[in-house]
């Protein structure tokens, strides 16, 4: 768009309030500009910068060896929407990962008073009574260290989905981070997951199955996550979402050529069951090169053989079943909501986690996926487009109904 560092821009509201940089604004420069050019080394540790073909993103490749990303690791965190340990703000943790007290996120539940009480935090200029001008150290004093190592030992029993959110895997957010946690229902069970039993989860693609793949695969966060699950108390998920696993859904994931929509249903309506399917197959009853055939070759090969028994390990039930529960109890589950507006009952963070126990993904923006839209007072865009889009809309009193008849009491 010719624009120049020290220009002056025309700025508009596009999409979601997101500030869109139109061009700039016509003028004759006052000496020439050279266009920007990105980096091809990190200015932090000087590892190269990387660009990923199927994005715009350019990326400093040094990982956690490099200090700016490891200071943004451990505030990810340590953030209200993780693990909300209170007190470890941008200034404290950029002192302790200096000072060699923080590496690793693992490294927060490693901290004693020790470790704490008398640290400096900054110098700043001070005038004493006599005029007399010098550097003062502001220093951790022990009721600071006191709150700080309290807030530390009650994140020990942070929810898993806020531990996986926390440990800043590309591409998985809050919503994706619930939807692993009550899939997998431990740490454990989601570190030897392979990357089809991934695809299995709701709304994970192949891009984000291989990230978290290959993000736990890395030898260094293999550690912090063997270091973090000997210091955590993560409680074990309420199974509230995930009660089994859509055969449909199974067989659409094997991704046979050739093999659509109708013949899945049609198999699915003769096996309810992967096992029921391969023990058909196994007593020769799958006509050769027939979908039931190619489906059964499928199963059991190693890789899938490997995710059924996944499944089992965690309980999961595969079977084609059709809910026929009632119309306001099943409502959330499996739904896209969005909320928007002033709420009163909760705030808009907590209705989204009340939203995501009951079963229902949240979204940010409205589209023709969403499914529910809570608005509260000062709706603005978003009733708007709902409306066009004929999605429900609900008040955060109706949205509390649904809530307590899908069983979550906020």
């Amino acid at each position: 768009k010719g624009v120049r560092i020290g220009d002056s821009v025309i700025v508009r509201r596009a999409g979601e309030v997101i500030p869109e940089v139109v061009g700039r604004v016509p003028g004759v420069r006052s000496a020439y500009v050279p266009n920007f050019r990105m980096p091809r080394q990190c200015p932090v540790c000087g590892s190269a910068v990387v660009r990923d073909k199927a994005t715009v993103d350019h990326r400093c490749s040094g990982g956690l060896i490099c200090g700016a990303q490891r200071k943004q690791a451990l505030l990810h965190f340590a953030g209200r929407r993780a693990m909300d340990i209170e007190g470890f703000g941008v200034e404290l943790i950029d002192r302790l990962v200096n000072d060699n007290k923080l590496n690793t996120v693992a490294d927060f539940f490693a901290l004693s008073p020790k470790d704490l009480v008398g640290f400096e935090m900054r110098r700043e200029p001070f005038t004493y009574k006599s005029g007399k001008q010098a550097d003062k150290v502001v220093r951790v004093g022990p009721d600071l260290a006191s709150k700080l190592l309290t807030a530390v030992e009650t994140a020990r029993s942070r929810p898993l989905a806020k531990v996986i959110f926390g440990l800043g895997i590309r591409h998985v957010g809050e919503s994706t981070a619930a939807d692993l946690a009550d899939f997998f229902r431990s740490l454990a069970a989601l570190r030897i997951a392979n990357e089809q039993t991934l695809l299995l989860v709701r709304d994970i693609g192949k891009t984000t199955a291989r990230s978290i793949k290959q993000f736990l695969a890395e030898e260094h966060n293999k550690k912090v996550v063997d270091a973090l699950q000997g210091h955590l108390r993560t409680p074990v998920p309420a199974k509230i979402r995930q009660p089994g696993l859509q055969f449909s859904s199974l067989l659409a994931k094997l991704a046979l050529k050739g093999v659509g929509d109708t013949s899945l249903r049609s198999l699915v309506s003769e096996f309810s069951t992967p096992d029921a399917l391969v023990e058909h197959g196994e007593a020769g009853g799958h006509a050769p090169e027939s979908t039931a055939w190619r489906v059964y070759r499928a199963l059991v090969s190693p890789p899938w053989v490997a995710v059924l028994a996944e499944l089992k390990f965690l309980g999961i039930a595969v079977a084609e079943v059709t809910s026929k529960g009632s119309q306001d109890g099943a409502a959330l589950s499996g739904k896209t909501l969005v909320v928007t507006g002033t709420l009163t009952l909760f705030s808009r963070e907590r209705a989204k986690e009340l939203a995501i126990a009951a079963g229902a993904k949240v979204s940010a923006s409205v589209s023709k996926q969403t499914d529910i839209l809570v608005a509260g007072p000062g709706a603005g865009s978003k009733l708007v487009n709902a409306k066009a889009l004929g999605i429900r809309i609900v008040d955060e009193y109706e949205f509390d109904a649904l809530l307590r008849a899908c069983g979550v009491q906020p």
